[in-house]
């Protein structure tokens, strides 16, 4: 999984793996409860074409401080 930064010039960075999946391209992750920071991954695959799909369902659950900062009101 990545962390992907919206700003201008953007950047992404390695977020970890999701539960004990090497990979799993085509699979979706879906924030539930942002309050919470709990996003739940299923399906995908190891590869993009000829292979088996993976099964592992996966509550990730994110350990994070933000700090939120005020953005001006148009």
């Amino acid at each position: 999984m990545n962390w992907y930064n919206p700003n201008p010039g953007g950047s992404t960075s390695p977020a970890g793996l999701r539960g004990n999946d090497a990979d799993a391209m085509n699979g979706n992750a879906v924030m539930f409860d942002a309050v919470a920071g709990k996003i739940l991954t299923l399906g995908g695959a190891p590869s993009y074409q000829v292979c088996l799909t993976i099964d592992p369902t996966l509550a990730l659950v994110l350990n994070l401080t933000l700090t939120l900062r005020g953005l001006p009101r148009p």
